[in-house]
């Protein structure tokens, strides 16, 4: 994304070795910026029961979800949107708002 080309890159996590690959910014971003935006297939809750639980999983709305696909997980294979690659936190900077992307 165009955007997300001035504001973010990935990295090597420095959260530990396992961690694999991180979002980071490349500019300081006030606070209510748009960091990235994700992208991902929508898996809806079938009779009830939430689909598969994934590490790169969001609720969209309720009973929909936004995943990233496993072949798609690698920035070298999916890079079109990259908030994929944010960090999960107990003590959160950021969050997830419904955006309407002009693609």
């Amino acid at each position: 994304d165009p955007y997300e080309q001035q504001t973010i890159y990935i990295g090597k996590s420095s959260i530990h070795k396992e961690a694999g690959e991180g979002l980071f910014a490349k500019r300081i971003l006030p606070k209510g910026s748009l960091v990235a935006i994700f992208n991902g297939v929508r898996k809806r809750d079938i009779n009830g029961l939430p689909s598969p639980s994934s590490a790169y999983k969001i609720c969209f709305i309720r009973g929909v979800d936004l995943d990233i696909p496993e072949a798609a997980i690698s920035a070298k294979k999916y890079c079109a949107t990259l908030a994929h690659k944010a960090c999960h936190s107990f003590t959160p900077n950021a969050g997830f708002h419904i955006f309407e992307h002009p693609r």
